[in-house]
């Protein structure tokens, strides 16, 4: 068995999980990891019914705040049913709207919170990749990032 061979193994092992779980992908830089995992994710999501992705490099991320926008601004529906790509990018649509257009309209700190609040609410169950983890900001400590992961997979699936 190749290493491409047992790689595809535990991807379709992590992916026909009905628990929520993380996998890390370590490899050579170049050697095609993200171009691997991007053609996996696309073909094998949408029969495990995962209705949304994001895709997520940590280069220039420098705070929690940012990831979670990042994480909000990458969703793609991986769903070929038009409710869930409805659902995922009107979503992204009304959070936008809350935090640009309403926060002037109604104001306050509490718009901003009930735009965060529709973002984390909008990652519940589904799949996220972060790329880039050597080229992450020093700012954003890999203790912290994992634990941010582990909240992600118990919290929100």
């Amino acid at each position: 068995m190749t290493s491409v061979d047992r790689v595809k193994e535990a991807l379709d092992a992590f992916i026909q999980s009905d628990n929520p779980s993380v996998l890390a992908i370590k490899g050579q830089w170049g050697v095609g990891k993200t171009y691997f995992w991007k053609r996996f994710i696309e073909d094998a999501a949408p029969h495990k019914n995962y209705p949304v992705y994001s895709y997520v490099s940590l280069f220039g991320i420098e705070s929690f705040s940012a990831l979670h926008k990042a994480i909000a601004d990458a969703r793609v529906p991986l769903s070929p049913d038009w409710k869930t790509q409805s659902a995922v990018y009107g979503g992204r649509a009304l959070s936008g709207v809350f935090r640009h257009n309403l926060l002037t309209w109604i104001g306050g700190n509490d718009t901003k919170q009930l735009a965060e609040n529709l973002d984390k609410l909008a990652t519940r169950n589904h799949v996220i990749c972060f790329d880039d983890l050597e080229r992450k900001e020093k700012d954003l400590s890999a203790t912290a990032l994992l634990g941010f992961i582990s909240s992600l997979r118990d919290e929100r699936h």
